[in-house]
């Protein structure tokens, strides 16, 4: 496992480009993450977590544009993503981008903006990660670098102690908030 700070750019660049897992410090709180094109990454993030591959992993963008490849957005959709918090949108998924990377089996898929300054530059040269909290499905998500060392991953990007709430979850099919 290797350990880096948010200031290794090219470090993170080059472990996403090789499928690696890679914890991160998002908006809210630590993700475990990959590229979206890497279904070994994908299924590792499952089988660490032991979730369920019936639950899905969101999908984080750096753009509105790059979000509006994935899903159609309503006017109310873009509203709530230019508010000053962190939400994900749940929509309908675009069915050549989930042919492309087999996101979902009921073409449905929850997508988030990073407001994250350096986040948004490591996927402006990755493309979209796969995001979900750290931990085992249905525990406390990890706050700390202590916890985050538990879990078998190729990367931490570690950006200290993390007390945030997680995202909010719309979803824009149902017209209301999840989380």
């Amino acid at each position: 496992m290797k350990i880096y700070t948010t200031k290794d750019y090219k470090a993170i660049i080059a472990g996403y480009l090789a499928e690696n897992v890679i914890i991160i410090p998002t908006d809210t709180i630590y993700g475990m993450t990959c590229i979206i094109s890497s279904q070994k990454a994908k299924d590792r993030i499952f089988k660490v977590k032991g979730r369920s591959e019936r639950m899905y992993l969101s999908v984080i963008v750096n753009s509105v544009r790059m979000a509006k490849k994935f899903i159609e957005l309503t006017r109310e959709d873009l509203q709530l993503f230019k508010k000053n918090e962190t939400i994900t949108i749940i929509g309908k998924i675009k069915k050549d981008i989930n042919s492309q990377y087999n996101i979902t089996n009921d073409n449905t898929i929850g997508l988030r903006i990073t407001k994250s300054k350096w986040l948004r530059k490591i996927i402006k040269k990755v493309g979209p990660i796969y995001g979900t909290s750290v931990n085992i499905s249905g525990q406390n998500y990890a706050r700390e670098f202590d916890e985050l060392k538990k879990f078998d991953v190729d990367i931490i990007v570690n950006n200290g102690y993390l007390d945030n709430l997680p995202s909010k979850i719309y979803n824009s099919l149902t017209k209301e908030f999840i989380r």
